[in-house]
């Protein structure tokens, strides 16, 4: 993951010369088709010294959005976080449509379901950008993308000092895509063969590369 050494205009336009820099992830694997890779977005991750940044631009034909506090029930991308090889502090941010976000901060696979950890507030400044008209399926759009800024504070509770060069986080960058040209909700994810969301020891290691 490279640093940014000129931090990204959050507009969503995706557009800054940091996504220029970054590594490519355009290798995402359809979540019902184990082996069956899928060219459905280009993703970016980045980072510096108060921030994750993360950047997805979506290929949806499409556009849906659902007026529902649990957003993966509308078109979604989605960054999940683990820092440590233990089954605690599971981190996931949702992002929809228009300017949503869902933040969740798993304490414990054991310790209760969705609604009892999305309280958590991360402080993520972001936005999304639709490229065609949400809720028309009459139209064929062309997707959509989403730019964002999440705070290391927000990782404090496991990592009060922030991430150093050479760290090593598990990352999956996901999503789900709704589409009236599907028979299914179509998901998608950076892990081939994903049991579940939950299943953090299958997730890529993504290292923090020096300034």
């Amino acid at each position: 993951m490279v640093y940014a050494k000129t931090a990204p205009v959050i507009d969503g336009k995706l557009d800054d010369e940091l996504w220029q820099r970054a590594k490519l992830q355009d290798q995402f694997y359809d979540g019902d088709r184990p082996g069956v890779k899928v060219s459905v977005a280009k993703a970016y991750l980045a980072w510096d010294e108060k921030n994750l940044y993360f950047a997805m631009e979506i290929q949806d034909k499409d556009l849906f959005w659902l007026d529902d506090p649990i957003l993966c029930r509308s078109d979604v991308a989605e960054l999940f976080v683990k820092h440590r090889a233990d089954p605690f502090d599971l981190y996931e941010f949702e992002f929809a449509l228009p300017d949503r976000l869902w933040n969740i901060l798993y304490i414990s696979p054991g310790g209760g379901g969705t609604a009892r950890f999305d309280k958590f507030r991360s402080g993520t400044v972001f936005k999304t950008v639709a490229n065609g008209t949400v809720n028309n399926w009459e139209d064929v759009d062309t997707g959509w993308t989403v730019e964002a800024a999440i705070p290391l504070t927000a990782f404090a509770r496991v990592v009060p000092n922030g991430p150093k060069p050479g760290d090593e986080w598990r990352l999956l960058m996901a999503g789900y895509d709704f589409s009236v040209y599907s028979e299914k909700i179509f998901i998608f994810s950076t892990c081939d063969n994903l049991k579940s969301f939950a299943q953090w020891s299958a997730y890529p290691k993504v290292r923090f590369m020096a300034p």
